[in-house]
């Protein structure tokens, strides 16, 4: 192999392990704002378990737990069209719902 082909196949090699370095940094990205999403629909679920297990479904009830399990977020709390701005409205939500005992529970979080 002549110095030409070498120089092209060492630079054929280089250009590859960039494109798969770069892949690599993009799907690790997207994999890491699905598990934001997925932590957030879990404690979203857990809240509103929680209150059904004890039977608590005043609206400054759920205002003051949404507060503990996401102080660093802001959302909102809706009991039966009854809604709680929760900090300020920015992004998109992640919601999650539940009816229980004739009472539409709704919990939304927005991501920053």
């Amino acid at each position: 192999m002549n110095k030409q082909g070498q120089a092209f196949f060492i630079e054929a090699i280089i250009s590859m392990l960039i494109l798969l370095l770069i892949v690599s940094v993009v799907l690790s990205e997207t994999n890491e704002k699905e598990k934001e999403v997925l932590y957030i629909k879990t404690l979203e679920n857990d809240l509103i378990k929680t209150h059904i297990l004890t039977k608590d479904f005043e609206l400054e009830s759920f205002e003051k737990s949404f507060k503990f399990i996401f102080s660093q977020k802001n959302g909102f709390v809706s009991i039966n069209g009854n809604k709680k701005m929760i900090g300020i409205k920015k992004g998109f939500s992640i919601t999650s719902s539940a009816l229980i005992q004739e009472k539409e529970i709704i919990i939304g979080v927005y991501l920053n």
